[in-house]
């Protein structure tokens, strides 16, 4: 696993941080989407979506129907930088959509994602996928490795959180 600690001024928009955008260009190739787009600056390399209609995306649906629109095994690729918190949802998403239980965005994203693609999440945990997960009382296997494939730690001083990057890659046969 690559684990790396970076500093960076913070960005409403995640993709335009010089490291971020450097580690997810090593990754792009193939067919990628992004479920919570607002300005991408990715958006000419991949499906976007953004619930918010003034976003020049591909679609303005809740994030999980959008992943719904996708068939098994279809995509190389998802970027996942949902909003954290309500201020996010407030500040840089203009109010638009609410915070969901991760399990349902982590259904369609096993479904979805092709074996040996990859899932680059942005938070500020280094979570990302779960190797397994409980729904229903039952523990279900997601299809992603337990070991990460990598992690980027982007500090941004002062009394903002760090944006933790992790990439995660689904294990063949799965």
């Amino acid at each position: 696993m690559i684990i790396n600690r970076v500093w960076s001024m913070p960005n409403k928009n995640t993709f335009n941080i010089t490291t971020i955008k450097n580690l997810i260009e090593r990754y792009l190739r193939g067919k990628w989407i992004d479920p919570f787009a607002n300005d991408n600056v990715f958006k000419d390399r991949l499906i976007t979506n953004d619930i918010n209609p003034d976003c020049k995306t591909n679609f303005h649906l809740d994030a999980v129907e959008f992943l719904k629109q996708f068939k098994d095994n279809d995509v190389d690729g998802i970027l996942f930088d949902p909003p954290y918190s309500i201020h996010q949802i407030n500040e840089v998403y203009e109010g638009y959509g609410k915070i969901k239980q991760f399990s349902r965005y982590a259904i369609e994203i096993k479904r979805i994602i092709k074996p040996e693609g990859y899932c680059i999440s942005f938070g500020w945990s280094s979570n990302g996928m779960p190797y397994e997960m409980k729904m229903n009382g039952k523990k279900i296997k997601t299809g992603f490795n337990k070991e990460k494939e990598e992690i980027l730690m982007v500090a941004h001083g002062g009394c903002h959180n760090d944006t933790l990057v992790v990439v995660d890659k689904k294990i063949s046969g799965s």
